[in-house]
This record gives C-alpha cells, structure tokens and sequence, in this order.
C-alpha cells in the first residue's frame, strides 16, 4: 500500500491561524500537533503549540514544549529567545517561581532589550520579595527604560515598603516611600502610603503633610474620601496640621485633577466647614456641587446626613426622596445599556 503523503506544513499553519481567529482551538492544536509530529525542527509550530497549551491551563505540555525546543542545538538565538520567555511564562503560571525567574534571566542574557520581560522579571521577583535582585535587574535595563525607569523604580520601591511596613519595620518603609516620592514626584500612591506609615510611627504632621501632597496629586492608590476622612481626623488631633479648609477648597476647584477627586474634596469641604459651626455654609458647598453633578450619590447622601445631624427631618426626607430617584434613574440607565 503506498505511504500516504504528509499533509502541506504551511497549509496546516494557514488552518491553525484561521481556527484561532474563529476561536476554535481544539482544531488548531490539531493542526499544530500534525505540524511537530510531520516536522520536529519546526520551531515555530512548537512555540505557537505550546502557547496554546498554555491558554488551555495545559501548563505542563506546554513546559515539556519548550523544553524541548530548547534541547534543540542549533536553534537559532531569537526563536531560543521566545523558547524561553515561553517556559517562563509556563513555569510563572504553573507556580515555579524560581525557575521562571531563571529562565526570563536567561532569555535577557540573549536579548536585554525586551523591556516587557525584564518587567516580568521585576515582578516575579518582588513576589519573592527579592527586593536587592529587582532593583539591580531595573538599574540594569535603566538606560533602555528611559523615562518609564523612573516610575518603574517608585513602583518597585513602593512595592518594597509594602512588605516592609508587613512585617513591621516602619523605618525602612518610610526610607524606601520617600525614596519613591523623589524618584517619582507626581506618584500620589507614594506619598498616601508614606503618610501611613508616619502615622503609624506617631508623627501626625509629617503624615499631613505626606497626605497633603497625595490629595493635591490626586491620589492613585485607593479611595479619595477614604484618604480625606483620615486627613480631617488627624488634622483635628494636632494643632500643627495642615489648613484641610484652605486644601479641600483647592483642590475642589483644581481642574487637574478628575470628577471623582474633586467631589471627595467638596465632600470634606462640606465636613471641615460644618466642623467649625458653620452648617449652612457645608449645606451651600453641597448643593453647589449638586447642581452641576445631581447624579452624585455619595454627595447626596452626606447632605442627607448633615440634614438629619441637625435635626431638619423634613429637608432630609425630601433629600431622601432625591436620592433614591437617582438611585434608581443610575440603575434603569445600567438596565438599558444591559
């Protein structure tokens, strides 16, 4: 009986393409499959197999994929290359930490130019709380990074004092957050996370003040009212605090900074005037935010509650009434676009 004769390498890798577009990957690890066992130097079919494998959750294929691909001794240097950053993403998601990390080391001895895997490096290894090793692969990849180095060094710092502040070294938190502020000036995440930390140490004006510039900045690392409620409550523990009056205003006015920043700056605006005996002032500073924004239900709700710590039932009530008509108006809008 004559020997069939192999199915056309390239048409396969046409079809595989196709079912990938059209979503059907069963069929294209079919082809894919066909193209290794017809062809085991084809380099590029056990990479685009093993990635596909590794989609699956099939970690452990696609690891044996790779290495054997890499057992190959004349592989050239680039398709090597991806042959390892492919094993180190199997590896990281098969939770061999180390041995990704040895591997994406690898695959930057060939090409240190692939910033995306030295940030994947940096990653891992701050999971391992390698924290020396990190900064000595960014300061490596500094003059390629360029100005992304910067940030990518306050993320990492910040990252750092996280773990720091875990385990309860608050001095070397504080170093490496104010070492972020300077590497990143405008990293409002830095500065909110270093005015923890030096409240926690007992230092209440050094955390306003550190908290005074994560407002200005327009924080990134969590919630503005949040951050806003511990500025008011530990500016009323000192007397050395920063004027929160004269910020919140500023900041409510500041067209730098987005919708959901200034209306957390009214909102303790409204707080810190109602503070000083001044309520119908905070109620004005509300229903003026309100008008341009009548959506607002956070603001909404504190004028409800600054209604009824006052004990004028009847506006609250109808404040009440508003509210729950923007309640469910913001929830019909969320129904329709469904």
């Amino acid at each position: 009986m004559p020997r069939r004769k192999r199915s056309d390498p390239a048409a396969r890798i046409r079809r595989a393409l196709l079912a990938v577009l059209e979503g059907d990957t069963g069929c294209a690890l079919r082809e894919l499959a066909a193209c290794v066992r017809d062809d085991s130097d084809d380099a590029e079919a056990f990479l685009a197999l093993a990635h596909l494998y590794r989609q699956r959750g099939e970690v452990g294929r696609a690891i044996r994929l790779h290495q054997n691909l890499l057992l190959q001794a004349d592989l050239p240097s680039d398709l090597r290359f991806h042959a390892l950053v492919g094993l180190a993403s199997d590896l990281r998601a098969g939770g061999y930490g180390a041995r990704a990390i040895a591997a994406y080391e690898e695959a930057l001895d060939l090409d240190a130019r692939r910033s995306d895997v030295r940030q994947a490096l940096i990653d891992l290894l701050v999971e391992a709380g390698d924290f020396e090793r990190a900064h000595a692969v960014l300061r490596r990849g500094a003059g390629l990074l360029r100005r992304a180095s910067p940030r990518c060094e306050a993320d990492l710092l910040v990252a750092q004092a996280s773990a720091e502040r875990s385990r309860g070294d608050l001095d070397a938190a504080r170093r490496s957050l104010r070492r972020a502020c300077k590497r990143d000036p405008q990293r409002g995440e830095a500065f909110w996370r270093l005015g923890a930390v030096e409240a926690e140490r007992g230092r209440a004006k050094a955390a306003l003040e550190a908290w005074q510039r994560a407002l200005g900045l327009g924080a990134d690392g969590g919630d503005p009212d949040a951050l806003w409620a511990r500025t008011l409550a530990l500016s009323a523990q000192t007397k050395r605090g920063v004027d929160v009056e004269k910020l919140a205003r500023a900041c409510a006015n500041d067209a730098t900074l987005d919708e959901a920043h200034r209306a957390a700056a009214v909102r303790a605006l409204a707080t810190a005037v109602a503070a000083r005996g001044e309520v119908d002032e905070a109620l004005g500073v509300l229903r003026e935010r309100l008008v341009g924004h009548p959506r607002e239900l956070r603001t909404r709700l504190r004028l409800e509650r600054l209604l009824l710590g006052e004990g004028r039932e009847g506006e609250a009530l109808k404040e009440l009434g508003e509210l729950v008509e923007v309640h469910d108006a913001a929830a019909g809008a969320g129904a329709d676009r469904r």
